[in-house]
């Protein structure tokens, strides 16, 4: 998923299941069920404890408040989509050191869409 230019460019994805539900638009709200890891499968955060499942918790974003790369993929799936997004550093923290993450660091997500909220008067 991308526009144009170089592969920093891109986000990639495995499309595990598909949904068919509503796409959410950058100022909507997102609930996901998520896992993120760096390369080396250490897991930075995820929004579950246990194993991933159909009843994992999800936690809400505003789809245009996260990394780039996260932002990109959300805004390609639908509801009741399973995805592994691989993001590269230039659309997630680039040079920047973030938490425990290292600086110039491919993420990966394991990425769940649960439901989305339109803003509030854009319904």
């Amino acid at each position: 998923i991308g526009q144009r230019g170089d592969v920093n460019d891109y986000v990639y994805c495995k499309i595990k299941s598909v949904g068919n539900g509503a796409t959410p638009l950058f100022t909507d709200t997102a609930y996901v069920s998520y896992k993120g890891m760096l390369i080396n499968n250490y897991v930075f955060d995820k929004s579950y404890s246990g194993e991933f499942n159909n009843n994992s918790p999800s936690v809400a974003f505003v789809t245009g408040q996260l990394v780039t790369g996260f932002t990109t993929a959300l805004e390609n799936m639908k509801v009741g989509d399973i995805w592994r997004v691989y993001i590269p550093s230039d659309l997630a923290y680039g040079a920047t050191k973030y938490s425990d993450i290292p600086a110039n660091s491919t993420l990966i997500f394991d990425i769940a869409l649960r439901k989305v909220v339109p803003l509030k008067g854009k319904e």
